[in-house]
């Protein structure tokens, strides 16, 4: 087991040395936007699985498995923005220079980051309610009556022949 003072002690390493590395190299802004390129290819993957368009028939495991890293990668991208607006909060009250236009443009890059989602999310919805009406349409009605009147004449026609059989 680790005791805490190793572990402050390891906490202290990896921020010091990790902390300066990320804002050195971008790592935020290119997080934000690898993750808005996954969730627009994950979105459009899901589209194709669900809607068929791609050659094999679409599989409930694969579609309910691309929609939960559709729902990993928006909350991913929700939570970088998050903690932008966090920043950006803390700095206004600051004072900090600049921070108002800097606000705005956070504002609007979430307003295009967050569209996508809630596209997919209408999108997911309307295809839903689309496959449940299919299910219950009238053919479909109508086909599984006619099946109920054919398997109920088997099992009376069967019951008569083993009624038969017996006297």
């Amino acid at each position: 087991m680790v005791d805490t003072t190793e572990r402050s002690r390891l906490e202290t390493v990896i921020s010091d040395s990790f902390a300066p590395w990320a804002r050195q190299v971008g790592l935020s802004g290119k997080l934000a936007v690898a993750l808005a390129l996954a969730a627009l290819a994950s979105g459009i993957a899901t589209y194709t699985a669900w809607t068929g368009s791609a050659p094999q028939t679409p599989n409930p495991r694969v579609v309910l498995f691309l929609l939960i890293i559709d729902l990993v990668l928006v909350l991913s991208l929700g939570a970088l923005i998050a903690r932008h607006l966090v920043r950006l909060w803390v700095a206004r009250r600051a004072g900090s220079a600049g921070s108002r236009l800097h606000m705005r443009f956070v504002a609007m890059f979430s307003l295009v980051a967050v569209t996508p989602a809630i596209i997919v999310a209408l999108f997911s919805a309307v295809f839903f309610h689309l496959g449940v009406q299919s299910w219950f349409s009238e053919r479909v009605r109508t086909v599984v009556g006619g099946s109920l009147a054919v398997a109920e004449a088997y099992v009376a026609e069967h019951r008569h022949t083993i009624r038969a059989d017996i006297l």
